[in-house]
């Protein structure tokens, strides 16, 4: 999952929760009592936050936070996921 911060930079994360595997979503429909905190990381299945800026637990049960990927930019401006740059996936290693 590749996000564009308000402040220009880009960072991602594996769009997998660190809970039971369910599917990360930026920017939908909030669950409950998040309404005014639209800009966060949503997993529907188990009601996890996590914060966008640097994938940190915001509510919810998962055990830790999003295992960031590591960005690498060419001279196009392009952008290339090379791996992870922090965290564990949830199945296997990094």
């Amino acid at each position: 999952m590749l996000i564009h911060l308000t402040t220009g930079d880009f960072v991602a994360y594996d769009a997998i929760c660190t809970h039971l595997g369910c599917q990360i979503h930026f920017d939908e429909e909030p669950i409950k009592g998040w309404e005014d905190r639209r800009d966060n990381l949503f997993c529907a299945c188990h009601g996890a936050v996590f914060d966008p800026i640097n994938g940190a637990v915001l509510a919810g049960p998962p055990p830790r936070p999003m295992p960031k990927i590591k960005l690498e930019f060419d001279t196009n401006g392009d952008i290339y996921a090379n791996g992870y740059e922090s965290g564990l996936p949830l199945y296997g290693e990094a």
